[in-house]
């Protein structure tokens, strides 16, 4: 996905959110999320001391559970009232590597992190049966590609049935710029799943 076709994506997203009266701090926390989202299909990350092209590079406590069945996850992430964050990932890929040590796996040693969202794993040059959220059985990639990724690392932070939430934030960048604009984007996934509960709940009254 190019820059200007993520941009624009973003673009209409947040026109929809804007229509749906979401209040104007979260709005500015999804522009934050949109913008780096965009970006991210451009900028590369920087060099890092770690060859993050060996099989064992990221430590084993650093590992993210991989998943072949999202429709459990999305019933965990429903039990708690929490957003899914999933990274899609590819055996060949150094930056999801780097991803994996430097972000993602840290947040899941944080017990606090650990509360607002559940993270899984899908590698999509597995071609292992995968059950989506549906409870449909698929090869993994195939499931990857109708989901629209087309490049890793990607994250999607999507809701216990597997709706997109936010945009999905495609590259890796430096650890630190990253890591703040992935906060951002589980706590507005957070409003929404929570704005959307309450707009059920309005609609059964």
């Amino acid at each position: 996905m190019s820059f200007l076709s993520n941009f624009f994506r973003c673009g209409r997203f947040f026109s929809l959110l804007s229509k749906s009266g979401v209040k104007s701090g979260v709005k500015s926390g999804v522009m934050a999320v949109l913008l780096t989202s965009a970006m991210g299909a451009v900028m590369a990350a920087d060099e890092s001391d770690m060859d993050y092209g060996e099989d064992d590079a990221v430590p084993e406590q650093l590992r993210l559970a991989m998943t072949f069945d999202l429709a459990a996850v999305g019933a965990t992430a429903k039990q708690k009232g929490v957003p899914i964050l999933i990274m899609y990932s590819a055996e060949d890929c150094d930056f999801c590597k780097r991803l994996e040590a430097e972000v993602l796996g840290p947040m899941g040693l944080n017990s606090a992190d650990m509360q607002r969202v559940v993270v899984r794993k899908v590698m999509m040059d597995e071609y292992e049966t995968l059950r989506d959220f549906a409870g449909n059985e698929q090869n993994a990639e195939s499931f990857v590609i109708q989901q629209g990724v087309q490049v890793t690392p990607t994250l999607a932070l999507v809701d216990s049935t597997g709706k997109e939430l936010v945009p999905m934030i495609v590259g890796y960048q430096t650890p630190g710029l990253y890591a703040s604009y992935l906060d951002k984007a589980i706590e507005v996934s957070r409003q929404i799943l929570k704005m959307n509960a309450n707009i059920v709940l309005v609609a059964r009254k």
